[in-house]
C-alpha cells in the first residue's frame, strides 16, 4: 500500500476499503468511489 492511496473507512473506524495507489486523474475520482461503494455494499448502485 501506498500512503497516498484513498480509503474508505467506516462510522466505527474499521476500513472497508482502500486503493494500493493515489487516484492519478480527477475525472476518474467519481468512477472509483461509486465502485468502491458497490464493492462494499455488495450491489450496485
Amino acid at each position: 500500500m501506498h500512503e497516498a492511496g484513498p480509503v474508505l473507512v467506516r462510522p466505527d473506524g474499521c476500513v472497508a476499503w482502500r486503493q494500493r495507489d493515489a487516484v492519478r486523474e480527477d475525472a476518474a475520482s467519481p468512477d472509483q468511489l461509486r465502485r468502491a461503494l458497490e464493492t462494499v455494499l455488495g450491489r450496485p448502485l
